[in-house]
């Protein structure tokens, strides 16, 4: 699915949705608004149900944005600004859902005609705050990761790896866009908003007002309802991401890894610091000539080809065992059935505690009687130094959430020789074995990144069954399975 075909399709839902007004409500004051109004209703509909199937998602892409918002805003006079983006990251699954559920009401409100006015003012506006954010994504690529956004005289050249959030989210996981397309697409977007602050008179409105009204509300419940459930209740009902139930990560992985291995240079991007002329020449001939371009007088960019597995977030699948060691490819090498226990995040507060401890230092004495002779150890100093020790309490609820329905669960199958093992995000060693202790955990506890475990499964925590790298099925810890159910999945 592309962009281009998006736009084709909201474009033939936009010419159809006129077409049936026209003949079965009533005829249009203006075709051309009244397409426009079916057209950005549709798209703005669309673009909000896909993110509602997940609305985790992108709340988690808003705490990436509030982050480099913080670390943009703190070191400028307008540094009064940053202490709210840490509140907004805490709070993000509310404003994300909020966010959702007024995109799809702004595509309802045109379609229907509800509030022309009203509607016109908060399209143009929540599109030009999607624009912001879209030119902050795609600009943040001209800026050098030393240097802060408004430092205009450090830009240099356009790096992908430079922007401070990797894509804007727009159509959550359903599909990932360039940071400029995205960006031309939202100033694209902007001109039909223009239009309908201008020409808000033209627009064709259905019904009375009191069923728009109705209808609204209606629209506004449902959309609480779905995102509510989607966040929750369960797992997304549909699952666009890299780890969906069914995928094969032992191989795909493998084939992403191969690929980026074997990736070759295509061309070398040569600016000359004079003039600035680009030049670009194929690899094979500027290594030929190469020393025609001298480090005084050119810039060299080397430009890779692109790699024909595209890569997705299951290259980033590495799991650490207490140790550090890489123990990734041996889990997906488990033979038959494994059970994953993932919690991005375990809450509970570290304490530290100030000891006493005593180091005593020893020497030896030697005393000679007659034919023997006897060696003493004799206490040379005792020096006391304090000490601090750090232990971790778990979330009461958490905790108990694991003691009292995951672990039963996953115990009974631990005995029966089914590996089990947890992988957590953000603990320490000491913390995993207080956390095991405290919930009577008997699987080792893994660590991976939070960012790939989130990306893995919305749940915290959740189960999730392996089979030889095979990703079976995975469970919100509200529906857990019964051992019965689970042990049917093992056949």
């Amino acid at each position: 699915m592309t962009l281009s075909t998006l736009i084709i399709a909201f474009a033939v839902a936009g010419g159809l949705l006129t077409f049936l007004i026209s003949q079965k409500v009533k005829q249009p004051k203006s075709w051309l608004i009244s397409f426009l109004q079916n057209f950005c209703g549709v798209w703005f509909i669309f673009s909000g149900m896909v993110k509602a199937v997940d609305p985790m998602g992108t709340a988690f892409k808003m705490e990436q944005y509030f982050a480099a918002f913080q670390q943009t805003f703190e070191p400028t006079w307008m540094g009064f600004i940053a202490p709210v983006f840490p509140w907004m990251a805490q709070s993000a699954v509310t404003i994300s859902i909020l966010m959702i559920i007024l995109e799809i009401l702004v595509g309802v409100a045109l379609i229907i005609g509800f509030k022309p006015k009203l509607t016109a003012w908060v399209f143009f506006l929540l599109l030009l705050f999607f624009t912001l954010l879209t030119g902050f994504t795609f600009l943040t690529g001209y800026v050098p990761s030393n240097a802060n956004f408004f430092e205009f005289k450090a830009w240099g050249d356009f790096e992908p790896l430079q922007m401070r959030v990797s894509d804007c989210g727009c159509f959550g996981d359903f599909l990932k866009l360039d940071p400029k397309v995205s960006f031309l697409k939202d100033l694209g977007l902007l001109l039909p908003a223009i239009v309908f602050l201008v020409w808000t008179r033209l627009e064709h409105q259905l019904w009375t007002p009191f069923t728009r009204f109705l209808f609204i509300v209606l629209a506004g419940l449902g959309s609480w309802g779905f995102c509510h459930y989607n966040t929750y209740v369960n797992e997304p009902l549909w699952d666009f991401r890299a780890f969906r139930v069914g995928s094969d990560i032992a191989s795909t992985r493998k084939a992403e890894l191969e690929a980026a291995q074997q990736v070759q240079i295509e061309y070398a991007e040569l600016k000359n610091k004079q003039t600035k002329a680009v030049t670009r020449i194929s690899y094979g001939d500027y290594m030929k000539e190469f020393k025609k371009y001298p480090k005084e007088d050119w810039d060299t960019k080397f430009v890779y080809a692109e790699s024909k597995v595209p890569k997705t977030k299951v290259s980033d699948y590495i799991i650490l065992d207490t140790s550090g060691s890489d123990i990734t490819q041996a889990l997906l090498d488990e033979k038959g059935y494994s059970l994953m226990i993932s919690a991005y995040k375990v809450h509970g507060q570290v304490q530290e505690v100030k000891t006493s401890v005593s180091d005593t230092a020893f020497s030896d004495s030697l005393v000679i009687t007659g034919t023997d002779t006897l060696r003493f150890r004799v206490i040379k100093e005792v020096v006391h130094r304090e000490s601090t020790l750090s232990s971790f309490t778990a979330n009461a609820e958490e905790a108990a959430l694991f003691r009292d329905q995951i672990n039963p669960l996953v115990h009974g199958f631990l005995d029966k020789g089914v590996k089990v093992f947890a992988v957590t995000g953000g603990l320490g060693n000491s913390q995993m074995r207080d956390f095991a202790a405290q919930t009577g955990a008997r699987y080792p506890i893994y660590q991976a990144d939070d960012i790939l475990l989130k990306t893995i499964m919305r749940s915290n925590p959740g189960l999730i069954l392996w089979k030889e790298g095979k990703l079976i099925d995975k469970w919100h810890y509200r529906h857990l399975p019964s051992a019965e159910a689970l042990e049917r999945k093992m056949k």
